[in-house]
């Protein structure tokens, strides 16, 4: 896998400890209301813990998140 995400330039972010407290904090906050689970939120909290932005095609689960500057694309 790491091959291949290097192949594109990708940067793999580590989970840390700060991370996984806002990916809780997302998940408390959002979990009834707009379906927000695991994996999205910790994808959510490293966006916004290191000031980047998400691009994703699923609008629903983080549109509402605050401070995540979120880009969605059409597949």
């Amino acid at each position: 896998m790491q091959r291949g995400l290097a192949h594109y330039a990708v940067n793999v972010l580590p989970i840390t400890a700060r991370t996984s407290e806002r990916a809780t904090s997302l998940i408390e906050t959002y979990a009834l209301s707009h379906v927000m689970r695991l994996g999205d939120a910790l994808i959510a909290a490293s966006a916004i813990e290191h000031s980047l932005p998400l691009l994703s095609a699923n609008r629903k689960h983080c549109a509402p998140v605050e401070g995540l500057r979120l880009e969605v694309f059409v597949p």
